[in-house]
């Protein structure tokens, strides 16, 4: 059965973690300014609008296509008593000029862009899950969406039915067929703040690299210093780490991706943990893996998913990753 549906900017919840109707347009513009995906007219695909001719429809409609305020979705759902299945076909882009009037931009092929979808990650806030696909985002079926057509019946004064088709589709008694988990990590960023608990690791991490400079020459070293100069004492002035985190029950687990280690201004390309390991890199009689698991030291939280952290919230963003749902951390952050 063909569907119309619709997404609503100002609808979209931050638990979402992501706002489809705000990141596809932009992601979509881009697209097109690079000629990898064609905008028509209509689903009937009559007409190709060129780039310039959809700048001229911004230009005197005086909108801009990546501040949409709507997303419209073309689908196909199949479903009975135990199941749905729907697939997206295709999308339309509409938004509003200062009259209030619509002005609609036009439509794209998801065959077109499906590839472009799976290769390409949605911005997504601390609530969302990392690395997440805009492809997986459409099909998870996680944000706010109501039924504007099925098949030739409209609900523009019977809002009612509408919802009563929607419930009965995607009721939780039924199997969703192509519906998408979300990823439940976080990549999570955090500064080792100098301090007292954190003394030691500025002090280990200076001595290995002091004792080892082909360590930090084999790493980007060269673009600060040069090598044949042997005349050098490697001071770091700030430790950056790269984590996923992923709660378990009321377990918060992380695991190190990797480390940049700052010289004042300049900074050397993130390392691997394992190149540490490899090296036998020990803080405090443990493994530069285990040391940063066991979170022994001050830090401050810099970036969540694609969200970065104020450095006042940073305790608040903490606790709510340990003590809160994963799907509400801003809203806790409002109210502690």
């Amino acid at each position: 059965m063909p569907v119309l549906t619709h997404l609503g900017k100002n609808d979209q919840k931050d638990t979402f973690g992501f706002n489809l109707v705000t990141s596809v347009p932009q992601l979509v513009y881009g697209l097109l300014q690079k000629k990898q995906v064609t905008l028509w007219d209509s689903p009937a695909k009559n007409i190709n609008i060129s780039f310039d001719a959809l700048q001229s429809i911004e230009k005197n409609s005086n909108t801009q296509f990546t501040n949409a305020n709507d997303l419209f979705l073309y689908e196909i759902w199949s479903s009975n008593r135990k199941r749905t299945k729907f697939e997206i076909i295709g999308f339309s882009f509409i938004n509003k000029n200062e009259k209030g009037e619509p002005v609609s931009y036009g439509f794209v092929d998801m065959e077109e862009m499906a590839t472009l979808l799976k290769d390409s990650i949605i911005a997504s806030n601390a609530n969302g899950g990392n690395n997440t696909s805009f492809y997986t985002a459409l099909y998870s079926r996680n944000y706010h969406f109501n039924v504007v057509q099925f098949g030739a019946n409209t609900f523009k004064d019977n809002l009612i039915k509408a919802l009563q088709i929607k419930e009965k589709a995607f009721n939780k008694k039924k199997k969703i067929v192509g519906k998408t988990a979300l990823p439940a990590q976080k990549l999570v960023v955090y500064e080792i703040v100098k301090s007292n608990r954190s003394e030691y690791f500025y002090k280990t991490i200076n001595s290995f690299l002091n004792d080892n400079p082909e360590f930090f020459f084999n790493n980007g070293g060269t673009r600060i210093f040069n090598h044949l100069n042997h005349d050098f004492n490697f001071s770091v002035s700030n430790i950056e780490v790269t984590e996923l985190w992923e709660k378990t029950g009321s377990t918060t687990q992380s695991s190190s991706l990797h480390v940049v280690l700052y010289f004042n201004a300049f900074a050397l390309p993130p390392i691997p943990i394992q190149r540490f390991t490899d090296y036998r890199l020990k803080v405090d009689f443990q493994d530069l893996k285990t040391i940063l698991a066991t979170k022994s030291f001050d830090y401050l939280l810099k970036k969540i998913n694609t969200q970065d952290i104020p450095p006042a919230q940073s305790g608040k963003y903490i606790r709510a990753l340990e003590n809160y749902f994963w799907t509400q951390i801003t809203e806790y952050v409002k109210y502690d």
